[in-house]
């Protein structure tokens, strides 16, 4: 069933070998976590032991720490932390959160509980994207033009941001209320989507991001420079092994990836599939643009915890611009 339920008695964890014991603040929705509670992806995550009912869902860590596990070094109780937690089925929607203690970063004065919650998850999704799937780096991205389709939304406001700070050349999409808020996270050019087509006026671009809308694939097709990339975050992947089951669920996405690589031959254009990652490089670049101010979080609202599942309507609306956080300290 899709039900959300809250419980105000749950037992604390306890952190295991490399963890720590976080008491949250503040957490955000991303649409995994709707996407979740209906069901999608419960083969693959009854696989990795994360789909024991009942599912606390959320990714976003933005809290102090209470406690650390063994082998834990860099961090104390105390300590304000912002940082990313794996789908598992003991998420980030809790008082207190266990998670990797390597995929936190020390939370920066400057930032809030509720700006910092508003990034991680988002940041190494669009990181994933651009650079596993984009071949984009600090050493790679000068003279790159980078399309980011969806510039006002949770992963396009930190793929703008990324591709900018690594040197590359933005253009993007949004709404029209948007315009000013994509250019000034960093994108030289932005297109109204419902009013302007993009297409008409953009060329040659050598990577181009799909966040919002996978109808558009043979429009951002059409824009690649020969040797282009498109890279989107909505895939088929996880749909398909809800469908046929973990094993035959991948090989038919693989399949069906390199089929429509193959059919790209000719044009010299190729695709890739974005799947969230938070390993050393993504942390390693999230704590430095973070600790040089180049990093802005885009709230659309905040609610507290107890309205968490009028945070979820407000992300499944498709309205929000930027993230919709919850507040644990809210009253």
């Amino acid at each position: 069933d899709d039900v959300i339920r809250l419980f105000d008695r749950a037992a604390r964890p306890m952190p295991k070998k490399g963890e720590v014991l976080v008491r949250q603040m503040a957490s955000s929705i991303n649409p995994i976590d709707c996407h979740r509670r209906q069901g999608y992806g419960h083969n693959v995550m009854r696989l990795r032991g994360a789909l024991k009912f009942p599912i606390i869902l959320g990714n976003d860590i933005a809290g102090q720490i209470v406690a650390a596990g063994e082998g834990v070094s860099g961090f104390a109780p105390g300590d304000a932390v912002v940082g990313v937690k794996a789908p598992s089925s003991q998420g980030s929607f809790a008082d207190y959160v266990t998670v990797k203690a390597d995929t936190l970063i020390a939370k920066p004065a400057e930032l809030d509980f509720e700006q910092a919650a508003a990034l991680p998850y988002t940041f190494f999704t669009a990181w994933s994207a651009l650079s596993k799937e984009g071949g984009l780096s600090r050493d790679t991205a000068k003279g790159k033009r980078i399309f980011i389709q969806g510039g006002a939304g949770g992963v396009g406001s930190m793929a703008v941001q990324i591709a900018k700070y690594l040197g590359a050349e933005v253009i993007a999409s949004c709404g029209a209320g948007s315009k000013a808020l994509v250019q000034s996270l960093g994108a030289g050019t932005v297109f109204d989507y419902a009013s302007e087509d993009y297409a008409e006026a953009v060329k040659d671009v050598d990577i181009a991001l799909c966040t919002a809308n996978a109808d558009e694939e043979a429009k951002m097709l059409s824009i690649l420079k020969r040797g282009g990339r498109y890279v989107t975050v909505i895939h088929p992947t996880l749909a398909m092994t809800d469908e046929f089951g973990v094993l035959k669920g991948f090989i038919a996405s693989k399949k069906l990836l390199k089929a429509k690589n193959k059919a790209l031959t000719a044009e010299g254009k190729s695709i890739g599939w974005g799947l969230f990652r938070a390993d050393a490089d993504a942390v390693t670049l999230f704590r430095e643009m973070i600790a040089g101010g180049h990093l802005k979080p885009v709230i659309d609202q905040v609610y507290p915890f107890e309205q968490i599942a009028a945070a979820m309507e407000r992300v499944e609306s498709g309205k929000a611009k930027g993230k919709v956080v919850v507040n644990w300290q809210a009253e």
